[in-house]
């Protein structure tokens, strides 16, 4: 078995942050919605940067899978303001760290062109500025959101 999610993805980056690495689930590999979404999306995110940047732009992934415990842990204190119904719970969400060779306004953009593919999966966009990283999902539905977390 690949320990690639995708060609610039690794299944070491989507796992929990939790003590133990929890890996993404397998059944989540399994289902057609969830991780060819997510993998679009990322490599999507990707290739925008590195066209920002007209170089290589490597992501860095802060955090994607969540057991939910890890979840509960996080929801506990507000300075992470971790949401109650999170898509990390459920395999469809990345944190990604703004690549050093681009600006937070280069990074935003990317991100919002990324989205614009006519076959997108990317529905949630949360741009953290004062963070410099941005979440991104694919949950199920048909609207793009965009959110700005001071």
């Amino acid at each position: 078995m690949s320990n690639r999610a995708s060609a610039h993805l690794t299944f070491e980056e989507l796992a929990c942050h939790d003590i133990i690495h929890t890996p993404y689930p397998l059944d989540y590999r399994d289902q057609c919605d969830r991780l060819p979404a997510l993998c679009a999306m990322f490599e999507a995110i990707r290739a925008e940067c590195t066209r920002e940047a007209e170089m290589p732009c490597p992501l860095i992934v802060l955090s994607a899978y969540r057991t939910p415990a890890y979840q509960a842990v996080l929801q506990a204190h507000p300075a992470y303001k971790a949401a109650k119904n999170s898509q990390h719970v459920q395999g469809r969400a990345l944190d990604l760290a703004c690549p050093r060779l681009l600006t937070f306004d280069q990074f935003t953009n990317a991100v919002k062109r990324a989205s614009a593919y006519p076959t997108s999966p990317l529905r949630y966009i949360e741009f953290r500025p004062t963070m410099r990283y941005i979440h991104v999902d694919c949950r199920p539905t048909k609207k793009l959101v965009e959110e700005t977390v001071p």
